[in-house]
């Protein structure tokens, strides 16, 4: 038997409209979905149309190459387990500028490429393999993989091969598929004062936080990835939350390829949230119960959002575990 628990709510009032957003409404929201993208890469994987212990240096031009640290020696696993080392673009030293740029370009559509320029010629933070640091970089790395092996951009991959088989009928490609629906606004405190990112959002389309999408939907694809009775072939499974899969971190929890694997209280746990400017999404599986627990908020980065969204959580999760 499966359950499952899904919410998306705002935390804040903004102008005395509250929308609350239960699971049979529509309520689409930015969510950092890594999972889809490594899904797809597996895919690809089992088809033999690529093989995730290459090189990335046999899928992307030297224009690329030239300007990532040991981009000679990555593979496409290590993009997705984080054991690249590749510096991440919203990292404090990077994220101002790109940020203050997309600002200022709003309508604008920027990919996986213009997010990667942020980054190039800076250092790795360790060899490839030598350790696990995540980093955002290494899904914007593996979508223009994608893109390289499908010869088109993977958003239409990810709708034919992932979207529609699972009927996640309320998901789309955010800055590509814009015209498919409308997301929610997202909040954040600045200078005292409210403001809704969600233009910035629409404005892009990058590999490691591609989806607009509902939290049923979502729940959807975490179980597609991690119960036996999925869709989703055993082999592309095997390869995402195997056993040889599953690597050590100096994090709580040990990385999969777009999956964490973690013992919450006693049970094992399949998850992967996600932090954006004004959104915040929380996607877990209880294997043990079967549970699946899916929570959406439309305001992230201050402190009145954030605790409330984390007590929430902890709530439903302790709940859960009983």
């Amino acid at each position: 038997m499966m359950t499952l628990i899904s919410s998306a709510l705002p935390v804040l009032q903004i102008s005395k409209r509250i929308r609350l957003c239960k699971l049979t409404i529509k309520c689409q929201q930015v969510a950092q979905v890594k999972n889809a993208t490594a899904l797809l890469v597996a895919m690809l994987h089992h088809e033999g149309l690529l093989n995730i212990e290459d090189k990335i240096a046999n899928y992307l031009p030297n224009s690329i190459l030239d300007n990532i640290p040991y981009s000679q020696e990555i593979t496409i696993r290590q993009l997705l387990n984080h054991s690249a080392g590749v510096h991440d673009y919203l990292d404090e030293d990077t994220s101002p500028a790109w940020f203050e740029d997309g600002q200022n370009s709003i309508g604008t559509l920027k990919s996986d490429i213009d997010a990667l320029e942020y980054i190039y010629n800076k250092p790795a933070y360790f060899a490839p393999g030598e350790s696990v640091h995540y980093s955002n970089s290494h899904y914007l790395l593996a979508g223009l993989i994608l893109d390289s092996v499908l010869g088109e951009h993977h958003h239409t991959a990810l709708r034919n091969r992932v979207f529609i088989p699972l009927g996640m009928n309320n998901t789309y490609y955010s800055g590509f598929e814009n015209d498919l629906g409308e997301s929610i606004p997202g909040y954040i405190l600045l200078d005292g004062e409210m403001v809704n990112t969600k233009p910035f959002y629409a404005s892009l389309g990058v590999a490691d936080a591609p989806l607009v999408t509902t939290v049923n939907d979502l729940s959807t694809l975490l179980r597609a990835i991690v119960q036996e009775d999925s869709v989703v072939p055993e082999e592309v499974q095997e390869l995402l939350i195997g056993e040889d899969s599953i690597i050590d971190t100096p994090y709580s929890m040990d990385f999969g390829l777009g999956v964490f694997s973690e013992i919450v209280e006693g049970h094992h746990v399949y998850h992967h949230g996600g932090d954006e400017a004004g959104y915040k999404t929380m996607n877990l599986h209880i294997v043990d119960s079967n549970t699946t627990i899916t929570l959406f908020a439309n305001c992230n980065g201050y402190e009145a959002c954030v605790v409330k969204v984390d007590n929430l959580m902890q709530n439903v999760l302790a709940e859960a575990m009983q």
